[in-house]
């Protein structure tokens, strides 16, 4: 009875992951800067690369710095929250759990940011 178990836990976990798709909304691990320390945070997905099970992503704050998001509530958060659009990250997408995806208007203005070269 166990080893049933196991393999449907196995099996949910993968599909899981794979449902992570460009502009989802995610929660995860990330490391910062120096290397040292490490922060549950959203993270707006912009590119999966399926080989490497990797996720370049954005973070996200509540700080006022960065792209804000005008429908925060509406794409799964808590607080208003700004997209740090400085950098881009590599997060393993094992670790991600989805909460929600860009509305279209914040996906908007965060595109013609990025393309524009904008950083608040």
């Amino acid at each position: 009875m166990q080893k049933k178990y196991k393999a449907n836990k196995k099996a949910r976990s993968k599909r899981r992951t794979c449902l992570i798709q460009p502009d989802d909304i995610c929660v995860t691990t990330v490391m910062y800067q120096e290397e040292t320390n490490r922060k549950v945070r959203p993270v707006v997905v912009l590119k999966i690369d399926k080989e490497k099970e990797i996720a370049w992503c954005h973070k996200m704050t509540t700080k006022p710095k960065g792209i804000p998001l005008r429908r925060w509530i509406e794409e799964g958060l808590f607080k208003p929250t700004f997209v740090d659009i400085r950098l881009i990250i590599p997060v393993k997408i094992k670790g991600m759990v989805r909460i929600g995806v860009l509305h279209p208007e914040d996906k908007s203005s965060l595109k013609s940011c990025t393309t524009l070269g904008i950083t608040l």
